[in-house]
């Protein structure tokens, strides 16, 4: 934002905006905070609703690094209470999210992406059992190492 050399009170009108631009960024911080929680309460609660409301094109954190700010045992968690169609349809997720073209921004998300991956793949004595839910973690393993694939070395 530029200002005349010909305002009066300049050095006022100056700090003035600088208080506002201050106050925006801690009220966008507050929202995007907000917003984060209400996500991840939806993931636990509601996760057809959060599958559809991430995968909106008009929705900002579409290709924001969001995954970072959740707690990671709590995904854990949840994803072992998912159904097998839930668990299909997180895969395909996050195949569509990491795909060969990765938007740069979700770069920090890689890590993310190998220890989910690997926590998938511990081997527990109800995942050694042949089943059908034990074959959607398998293929949401399988999805997962195809997208740490396409991050950049």
């Amino acid at each position: 934002m530029s200002l005349s050399q010909d305002i009066e009170y300049r050095k006022d009108v100056v700090e003035i905006i600088h208080y506002c631009s201050e106050i925006n960024e801690s009220l966008q911080e507050t929202d995007n905070a907000n917003e984060l929680k209400t996500i991840f309460k939806l993931f636990q609660t509601d996760f057809n609703v959060f599958i559809e409301k991430v995968q909106e094109r008009a929705y900002e954190y579409r290709l924001a690094p969001f995954w970072l700010d959740f707690n990671f045992s709590k995904i854990i968690k949840r994803i072992n209470k998912l159904d097998n169609e839930q668990i299909w349809s997180f895969a395909h997720y996050f195949n569509n999210r990491y795909r060969r073209q990765i938007y740069d921004k979700l770069f920090p998300e890689k890590d993310f992406i190998i220890k989910l991956r690997e926590q998938v793949d511990i081997p527990t004595i109800r995942r050694k059992r042949r089943n059908l839910h034990n074959a959607c973690l398998d293929y949401l393993s399988k999805c997962l190492k195809e997208c740490e694939q396409n991050f950049p070395e």
